[in-house]
């Protein structure tokens, strides 16, 4: 079974964008093996991963080197969507970050009027070198409540009675 691999490229980027979406892994499950390791396949495969694992600065680094060889500019938007994806991870994740961490893991510079933007359009504040992130329910920390119990029921203290019971039964029955 032929294909063409600038279609698969295609696909597989148009799949990259799409995070968190499972689309990447969908794609990969209906493409013959053999194109697994093509090598210009494998390489988009290797960024995918590294965007799954959250391994964002290697991602970038990665990028950067091989930018061509990778055919990744062929669906236009691929960086706006790959930093709405990583903005996505940040925003679930942290309360607050550093300026810097936060520019390094979209690719921006730090007092980028870009960097500034994707801060104002979040709705995040900056408190001097750090961004304070919104409180979602995702990135808020629940209160726990204990787990003890200070008095047991009658159906509770039952339930422990009988399997009491039969644990000294067995131990009888020996």
């Amino acid at each position: 079974q032929e294909c063409k691999v600038e279609y698969l490229q295609k696909v597989l980027v148009k799949a990259i964008m799409a995070l968190p979406e499972t689309h990447f892994l969908l794609c990969m499950y209906q493409i013959p093996e053999k194109y697994h390791k093509h090598e210009d396949i494998a390489p988009i495969c290797d960024l995918a991963q590294l965007l799954e694992f959250a391994k964002f600065r290697q991602f970038w680094a990665d990028y950067k080197a091989n930018k061509h060889a990778y055919s990744l500019n062929i669906v236009v938007g691929f960086v706006r969507e790959v930093r709405r994806f990583i903005l996505s991870v940040v925003t679930i994740t942290y309360n607050c970050i550093n300026k810097s961490d936060l520019a390094e893991l979209v690719d921006m510079e730090v007092d980028s009027a870009e960097l500034a933007a994707v801060i104002k359009d979040h709705g995040w504040s900056e408190d001097g070198p750090r961004v304070v992130l919104r409180r979602l329910a995702d990135n808020e920390v629940a209160p726990t409540e204990s787990r003890t119990q200070k008095t047991l029921t009658l159906d509770q203290l039952t339930k422990a009675l009988g399997v009491t019971e039969s644990v000294q039964g067995y131990a009888y029955c020996r």
